[in-house]
């Protein structure tokens, strides 16, 4: 029974400092890529907007990613779920910060949204395989 509950605490820490870990980085890129993508556009080109925005993000991911974390494919609703919400508010924060319609705006956080989602799956999968890695190395000395 302790097992259990050591197992569990630590597959609980695992999956939370990946989450961290992630969504830190995923954080960082999202500015590069939305300041990136607003200059293209030829709107607002300083870092304050897509910070803010960003922000959103990283606040509304970790919020179900750290609440679904337990629950069988939590992960995977946790996406689904932050994702839409990204999509949808995220365009309505677009289209106050940086002054332009929703429509506009939602293709803008659509097409950032998407570009992030693809970066989140390869980085989850590379900290994954280095926390085994590094978990696996522990367990054999």
């Amino acid at each position: 029974m302790i097992i259990q509950e050591a197992n569990l605490s630590q597959g609980f820490f695992i999956s939370l400092s990946t989450i961290l870990v992630v969504e830190l980085v995923i954080f960082v890129i999202g500015i590069i890529i939305t300041r990136w993508w607003a200059i293209k556009e030829g709107w607002n080109d300083t870092y304050n907007p897509s910070i803010r925005l960003n922000l959103f993000w990283l606040a509304c991911n970790l919020v179900f990613f750290i609440i679904l974390i337990q629950v069988i494919y939590g992960l995977f609703i946790a996406i689904l779920i932050s994702y839409l919400i990204n999509i949808i508010i995220g365009g309505l924060i677009t289209a106050k910060l940086y002054e332009k319609k929703f429509k506009e705006s939602l293709i803008f956080v659509l097409f950032i949204v998407l570009i992030l989602f693809i970066i989140w799956f390869i980085v989850f999968l590379i900290t994954t395989i280095i926390i085994a890695v590094i978990l696996i190395g522990l367990q054999i000395n």
